[in-house]
């Protein structure tokens, strides 16, 4: 994964919440189809509160070729020393269990980096927050046959 600028692991001092997600679209066939177009499966959450920060719009899509963008709009309604959220995912299936890389015993979960938001004030200003990473291809078949939800771990 490429997306060591935005991994802050352990910077911030609230502990995470979790926040559901939803598999609302997925489409194309993975491997070669006749549109030459990666198959990809997308996220949603609606909305995520922690604090005094509100994320909102929430949609993380993953593509068979490996690419994957993360995006939503953030604000804070009382801080004025600039709130940052920080996030990550997993992806489960069809009985919440988070899914791992193989079915070996040892196996890891498929977890996302870290992502760090745009520093936000408060006072009304709502901030796009867009951030485009990659993942293992190898995950994408496993994820796109098995995935039924999402799960964003967020403090701010």
């Amino acid at each position: 994964m490429n997306s060591d600028k935005n991994d802050t692991r352990g910077s911030c001092t609230a502990l995470p919440q979790p926040f559901e997600g939803a598999v609302n679209e997925q489409a194309g066939t993975v491997g070669p189809n006749a549109s030459g177009e990666p198959a990809w499966v997308k996220l949603t959450f609606a909305s995520a509160r922690r604090g005094d920060c509100e994320l909102r719009n929430g949609v993380l899509q993953l593509w068979e070729d490996g690419r994957a963008r993360w995006s939503c709009e953030t604000w804070t309604n009382h801080t004025h020393s600039g709130d940052e959220w920080l996030c990550w995912f997993g992806f489960r299936d069809a009985r919440g269990f988070l899914i791992r890389e193989s079915d070996a015993p040892n196996a890891r979960e498929i977890i996302t980096p870290n992502f760090k938001s745009p520093r936000m004030s408060d006072g009304g200003p709502h901030y796009p927050w867009q951030v485009d990473f990659s993942f293992p291809v190898a995950w994408f078949q496993r994820l796109f046959s098995v995935m039924k939800s999402g799960t964003m771990w967020a403090s701010c």
